[in-house]
C-alpha cells in the first residue's frame, strides 16, 4: 500500500498518488470484508489507516478522509466496525468526516457490494 510512501513526497512512475492509493485501500477492504475474510485482517488495516492518520501530515489527513473513510462508511456495516474513532481525540474529526459525508448523500462506486 502506497499510502506511507506518499505522506513522504515520494515522486516516481510507479508511485501512487493519494487518492488513487486511498481508492486502493476502500477496494481492497470492500473486497475483503465481502469474501469474509477473518476480522484480524480488518483490524490490522484499521490499525494501519489509524497509525497513518494520527502520525500524518495534514495533508495525508486530508487524503485519508477524502479518499478512505468517506467512502468505507457509505457502507453501515462499515462504519460500525469504525465507531471506536468516534471516541478517540485523535480520529474523531477522520469519524465526523466520514459521518458527514454519508448524511450529505455521498456515494461511490467504490463501497457496492462484491460477490465472493
Amino acid at each position: 500500500m502506497n499510502l506511507a510512501a506518499t505522506d513522504l513526497n515520494l515522486q516516481g512512475e510507479w508511485v501512487d498518488d493519494r487518492f488513487t492509493a486511498g481508492c486502493d485501500f476502500v477496494s481492497a477492504f470492500v473486497s475483503y470484508w465481502d469474501a469474509g475474510c477473518d476480522s484480524k485482517c480488518f483490524r490490522e488495516m484499521k490499525s494501519l489507516l489509524s497509525r497513518l492518520y494520527i502520525e500524518g501530515s495534514g495533508e495525508l489527513k486530508d487524503s485519508i478522509e477524502q479518499a478512505v473513510v468517506e467512502h468505507l462508511f457509505e457502507r453501515t456495516d462499515i462504519r460500525q466496525f469504525f465507531a471506536d474513532w468516534q471516541d478517540n481525540p485523535q480520529l474523531r474529526s477522520a469519524y465526523e468526516a466520514g459521518r458527514l459525508w454519508v448524511e450529505g448523500g455521498g456515494r461511490s462506486p467504490l463501497t457496492q457490494p462484491r460477490k465472493p
